[in-house]
């Protein structure tokens, strides 16, 4: 018998996020609405971001030891993870899309459902490689609260 899609559970966000570039770290930190729920074997929650170059929806599924970050939008981008393996993916543009890779230091998460409320963290530490030369390390820690 397969799980059926659980029904979508509205959600508050607060999101860190640390990018190091060069020798420098930038962190950036949101408070955000958006939706959690089960779907298979896979754990997803979905959000909006407001930027100045526009919207982005962005969907984070996640697994024992898997995740994917998808965002679209004002920016286009899929970023496969996996604990024990580097693992190709795109940045898309008007001119077109550039091949990357993900190479994950850190890769976990947790959820409960106490006191019939749903709360849960997920985080991932990485690295992003373009034609193999590092552009950067990653850091994504997000905490989620049913509404």
């Amino acid at each position: 018998m397969t799980k059926q899609t659980q029904a979508h559970i509205p959600v508050s966000i607060h999101l860190v996020s640390s990018v190091e570039q060069e020798g420098q770290k930038d962190i950036y930190e949101m408070m955000l609405s958006g939706k959690f729920y089960e779907q298979g074997q896979l754990y997803v929650l979905e959000y909006e971001e407001r930027q100045e170059e526009g919207s982005i929806h962005t969907t984070i599924e996640f697994s024992k030891d898997r995740a994917a970050i998808s965002r679209s939008g004002a920016v286009n981008i899929n970023l496969p993870f996996h604990r024990e393996e580097a693992l190709g993916g795109a940045f898309t543009t008007p001119q077109g899309s550039v091949p990357i890779t993900t190479e994950t230091k850190k890769l976990s998460h947790s959820h409960t459902y106490g006191e019939s409320t749903l709360k849960g963290t997920f985080q991932i530490d990485y690295s992003l490689h373009v034609q193999e030369q590092t552009v950067g390390k990653y850091s994504l820690e997000i905490q989620f609260n049913e509404k």
